[in-house]
């Protein structure tokens, strides 16, 4: 049995910004979530990187959102990877670790 089962709420926005993502792009996004079920969790997919200080914001902070590069996912398609496996496992990382990104060539 998975640990993570189905992953039926899932939350998304993305953004092309030339720009580092910042954190007011992200507090919108995470109120957006927090008024769902408290079994959904977002997933954050930017054009660019994200500030520094989102990381010191809401990693360990009960984030409900993980975060994803649009490079990440060129990754995933070269490698023929399965989108859904590569959300399981930045979900784990999430919830076992309070980490909101994890680069994909980290991961396990």
């Amino acid at each position: 049995m998975e640990a993570f089962p189905l992953i039926t709420d899932i939350f998304s926005r993305s953004e092309m910004e030339k720009e580092i993502i910042g954190i007011d792009d992200l507090r919108i996004f995470s109120d957006k979530i927090i008024s769902k079920s408290a079994f959904t969790r977002g997933l954050f997919i930017s054009f660019s990187n994200f500030n520094d200080y989102i990381f010191q914001r809401y990693n360990n902070n009960h984030a409900r959102f993980i975060l994803m590069t649009v490079q990440e996912l060129f990754i995933l398609a070269e490698r023929k990877m399965d989108f859904k496996e590569l959300l399981i496992k930045k979900i784990r990382v999430l919830e076992e670790e309070g980490i909101v990104f994890r680069n994909i060539m980290e991961l396990n």
